[in-house]
């Protein structure tokens, strides 16, 4: 591991008994003002909040000290490999309850290059001055929104947050290590083994991403304030001054979007189990993959995953893919499960029915919402071919017959 903190060697080490002591002092502080508090409510559990998070930061650098005077270094220093430097560098570690400062050895190299913190291997900890608990919350939350909407919630339930670049690096950390991680998981157990019947489904997304023309734009020099065009400065006069200095767009080709996305393709891979009362029961060992990879990688992961829980190329078992009408997907699929059922999602069916409807019918009318259920009956009870002629009869007659 290498360091990427400043190295103190005129830092005093900490000893067990002084924290031991303020963690103390942090208990009676809570226990105190828990007894004499007679503020409302809200404003107790606020400050509580405050009291607790300090108590824990006690605990913690408690913990790390403890580990810090019991770690041996004969082990590592045994080979010559290593010699001792600092005695204690002190070190800033961002955790749940806030900052917490330590120290711990540093061992240098004999033969040149970098040192390394045996304290900080042995408890697993990294580079990133993020404890393991707020890599994974903060990583969970980028998942969902966006990093600045992650700093914010972060903020508003630890009271502090990591900036967005750091969100940022901690994604991409994790997903760096994501590919090798989902090989070496374990498909199944002997608690939940594997059923009859294995059911993929595949989709694809373009989250929206900035092209390198607009982040010139927002990057450059800001151009001046155009002059008002009147003195009451009201908004609608206000965009009119923008859109004048700003000059006329340039049009848009057909299918031209502001934002480029490149794809991620997710696949959800589980199996189904016939039960005695002939029904197909589960998920089953339900796993999740995503990649930017492309649809190829997606379908080569999917292969090597049907194949690890006993469906190879040449199963009689039955595979059934699900996916919506991209002809990529199937493309790429088809030649790796040669036997497989392919089914059309029938949600995009639906969905294309209501696009399909917006020509004969008015958005929100009611005859509309008829049309569409009609003709969803069919989809759910099996009528592909009375479903197929009754829209090759709309598109000939132009109308929702």
């Amino acid at each position: 591991m290498k360091s990427q903190s400043n190295q103190s060697t005129s830092a005093c080490p900490v000893t067990r008994e002084s924290v031991r002591a303020d963690a103390k002092a942090a208990f009676d502080d809570v226990v105190g003002f828990c007894e004499s508090c007679a503020s409302p409510f809200w404003v107790f559990e606020k400050e509580l909040l405050v009291r607790i998070a300090v108590l824990g930061g006690c605990l913690i650098r408690l913990f790390l000290t403890a580990r810090y005077e019991r770690l041996d270094l004969q082990p590592v220093l045994k080979d010559g490999k290593y010699r001792p430097g600092d005695n204690y560098a002190e070190r800033t570690l961002k955790t749940f309850y806030g900052e917490v400062t330590y120290g711990r050895h540093y061992l240098m190299s004999r033969g040149g290059g970098s040192g390394f913190f045996p304290l900080d291997v042995a408890l697993g900890l990294t580079r990133d001055r993020l404890s393991p608990w707020v890599m994974q919350w903060v990583a969970r939350l980028a998942t969902r929104m966006s990093f600045k909407a992650a700093q914010m919630v972060c903020k508003a339930v630890l009271n502090w947050a990591p900036a967005t670049e750091t969100i940022e690096q901690v994604v991409l950390g994790m997903g760096r290590d994501a590919a090798p991680f989902m090989k070496q998981v374990k498909v199944s157990s002997k608690k939940h083994p594997d059923g009859d019947v294995l059911a993929i489904e595949i989709d694809g997304k373009c989250p929206p991403t900035a092209t390198e023309a607009e982040l010139a734009k927002r990057r450059g020099k800001r151009k001046p304030r155009p002059e008002k065009a009147c003195t009451c400065g009201c908004q609608r006069h206000r965009g009119q001054d923008k859109r004048k200095a700003r000059g006329s767009k340039k049009r848009r080709k057909k299918g031209d979007k502001s934002k480029n996305g490149k794809e991620v393709t997710v696949v959800v891979m589980y199996t189904l189990q016939r039960g005695e009362d002939g029904k197909l029961h589960g998920p089953i060992n339900k796993k999740l993959y995503a990649t930017f990879a492309g649809r190829k990688a997606a379908a080569l992961w999917a292969r090597a995953e049907a194949t690890r829980r006993g469906f190879g190329p040449d199963t009689t078992k039955t595979v059934q893919i699900l996916m919506d009408g991209a002809k990529g997907l199937k493309e790429n699929l088809k030649p790796l499960f040669p036997k497989a059922i392919f089914t059309l999602d029938v949600c995009h069916v639906v969905e294309k029915l209501w696009a399909l409807g917006h020509h004969f019918h008015a958005e929100g009318s009611e005859e509309l919402k008829a049309w569409v259920e009609e003709l969803k009956a069919l989809v759910y009870g099996g009528k592909v071919k009375k479903l197929v002629k009754r829209l090759r009869l709309c598109s000939r007659r132009g109308w929702g017959a």
